[in-house]
């Protein structure tokens, strides 16, 4: 009887659901909260978490008490001699070393800063040489890397824009591209 019963009460339940969300798909439910556009600012680099404008307040508190230490972190892996080019995977799932986007990212930073046009292109030149040599393929944990990868050369790309020509952008954005490619959505995600 209690076996009966429940299954009554979920067939109401699922008929009061299809009384209630008739005709309604997934899409009507999207487009109930609207679309965001999402519209970068018109040829003006740094866009991604740095502005023209934001720049020079952020070089103005580098020296404050509370963020002395991690500029002074920021200044020490810029100064790594760095390359990119990770070694060929032999024994580990993987040869991704999260160590070398930091110094990509430290560099292209203070690129900024400094108004440095070598150590962009010393980040630029890191980030190309890291997408040419990493293998994600057997890194079990391939999304979370892939990912940081990415991020850290769309900041790149930011950051250091002015120190690339057109040809230069457009090798670039290709060589991001494979690894977005064969991630877990693919590339474009829409497809």
């Amino acid at each position: 009887m209690k076996k009966w019963l429940a299954l009554l009460l979920i067939l109401l339940l699922a008929a009061a659901m299809l009384v209630i969300f008739r005709g309604r798909s997934q899409k009507d439910d999207w487009d109930a909260y609207g679309t965001v556009s999402i519209v970068p600012l018109e040829d003006t680099h740094p866009r991604l978490l740095i502005t023209r404008e934001t720049l020079r307040e952020i070089e103005d508190n580098l020296t404050a008490d509370q963020n002395r230490d991690a500029y002074e972190l920021v200044k020490e892996l810029a100064a790594i001699e760095e390359d990119g080019s990770l070694p060929f995977r032999l024994a580990y799932p993987t040869n991704y070393n999260d160590d070398v986007l930091r110094i990509a990212e430290a560099k292209a930073f203070l690129s900024l800063i400094d108004d440095n046009r070598e150590l962009a292109e010393e980040a630029v030149t890191i980030i190309r040489n890291f997408l040419d040599t990493v293998d994600f393929m057997s890194d079990y944990n391939g999304r979370v890397s892939r990912s940081s990868t990415l991020f850290t050369a769309a900041l790149v790309y930011d950051w250091c824009y002015d120190s690339m020509d057109e040809r230069e952008r457009l090798e670039y954005i290709e060589a991001c591209e494979k690894p977005a490619e064969d991630g877990f959505m693919g590339w474009p995600p829409s497809e």
